[in-house]
């Protein structure tokens, strides 16, 4: 049993709490202007407590020269994620597909290729795709969609997994911005660095976070 989920994350994940003297009408806050910068960030997850390789959808072009070197340096520094670009950061049906051809395909034949496996998601429009079921047969996988308005009932990585995730994330950038207070704003290695170091830090995303979120009613 798996779950997959598309979540938006930030360059700049500003807190929303800071420390000011009460008195004060005005609290500045130091940023390097990305903050409405965003990317799609794509988590899987499995009841045995496993996670799936991450994918991070950033700005650019599909299959352009910044998506392929980005993938070299990851290779290289052997990163267990993979990158895409789309020219809005979204996560439409080709980066689904890409999804599906790099990340779930590999895995499922890893684990057991004759058994079938069975993924729930959501009703986003990417999933809704004409030859999905037999793609999908074709790898020995089912899918299930989960009914609208009920996937912070229903699906694990809502109920337990992306808030930690996306505070992890906000504590890593608060630390960047004071280690770099006159410098440039944070790169895609930075962003590719944090996820990577979070997902795969079982410390903090746990296998009983993982168990438990797909216990939850």
């Amino acid at each position: 049993l798996f779950n997959m989920d598309e979540t938006p994350i930030w360059f700049e994940m500003i807190g929303k709490k800071t420390v000011e003297t009460i008195s004060n009408k005005t609290v500045n806050i130091k940023t390097f202007g990305s903050e409405r910068n965003g990317i799609s960030l794509l988590l899987a997850i499995s009841a045995n407590g496993s996670k799936l390789k991450p994918l991070i959808v950033f700005k650019g072009k599909y299959n352009s020269t910044k998506q392929n070197k980005l993938n070299k340096n990851i290779h290289v520094a052997n990163k267990d994620l993979f990158v895409v670009c789309q020219e809005n950061s979204w996560v439409t049906k080709e980066i689904f597909d890409y999804w599906l051809n790099n990340i779930l395909f590999p895995y499922g034949r890893l684990i057991n290729r004759n058994a079938y496996k069975l993924l729930v998601m959501d009703r986003a429009t990417s999933h809704f795709q004409p030859n999905l079921s037999q793609l999908l047969e074709k790898e020995k996988w089912k899918y299930c969609l989960i009914p609208p308005c009920l996937t912070r009932f229903a699906q694990p990585l809502d109920i337990s997994i992306n808030y930690p995730m996306k505070q992890y994330l906000l504590t890593y950038d608060s630390l960047f911005r004071i280690k770099n207070l006159n410098s440039a704003k944070p790169t895609e290695e930075d962003i590719i660095n944090n996820i990577y170091e979070i997902w795969n830090d079982d410390s903090k995303i746990t296998k009983e976070m993982i168990y438990n979120s797909f216990k939850k009613p």
